[in-house]
């Protein structure tokens, strides 16, 4: 076999792994996120209870937690979700961001502390195994849908005088992140080729 045949060979292998692998952390992400918002949820009706701030948390971390037990068994079950694990990735990353937009958007404006989630998540997906087109795509996708959901549910909000702050933040967390995920990307992949050359 030649060269070029056998790099070919290990390019779609590697391609396969980064599927699996993809779609093996999203199963997990899902089960961490069924487990967190049940358990936010207990604590918040047992804080909160008698406060205003009770009633958002009550109805959207259940909402999370159903969506996130959906996309448990998707990952888990689902044929297309082990081709396609990237699509459903996005599907799914998609309405986490979009379900907590809504929900931080009930309990406060950007005077209070809950919009500034938003910063955790371009780092999310660094640990997942995507060619840079797709990485920069779910790095995007977290905060473009938490602000469109967060804004266009409460417009109000987008008058406050220093909306420009979290611009800026995100405008440096971003390409970092991106940078920072597709270096980890091109380390799994020469450690791939590696341990495909050792075998050989």
């Amino acid at each position: 076999m030649s060269e070029t045949e056998t790099l070919a060979r290990d390019v779609r292998a590697f391609e396969a792994f980064a599927r699996e692998q993809c779609r093996r952390r999203m199963e997990l992400t899902a089960l961490a996120c069924v487990f967190i918002s049940s358990f936010a949820w207990v604590i918040g009706r047992v804080v909160l209870a008698g406060d205003p701030l009770d009633a958002p948390g009550r109805f959207w971390l259940a909402v999370l937690a159903v969506v996130s037990v959906v996309a448990w068994l998707v990952f888990r079950y689902l044929p297309l979700a082990r081709r396609h694990p990237t699509v459903f990735a996005f599907s799914f990353h998609g309405a986490l961001t979009t379900i907590g937009a809504l929900h931080v958007g009930e309990m406060s404006d950007l005077n209070g502390p809950f919009f500034y989630i938003v910063y955790i998540l371009p780092p999310l997906p660094i640990a997942l195994p995507l060619r840079l087109p797709a990485r920069v795509t779910m790095t995007l996708l977290g905060p473009a849908a938490f602000g469109t959901a967060y804004f266009a549910r409460f417009p109000q909000y987008a008058e406050h005088p220093m909306i420009h702050v979290p611009i800026v933040v995100l405008i440096a967390i971003i390409p970092v992140s991106i940078l920072m995920g597709h270096a980890v990307y091109k380390l799994v992949r020469e450690r791939f080729f590696f341990a495909r050359r050792l075998e050989r």
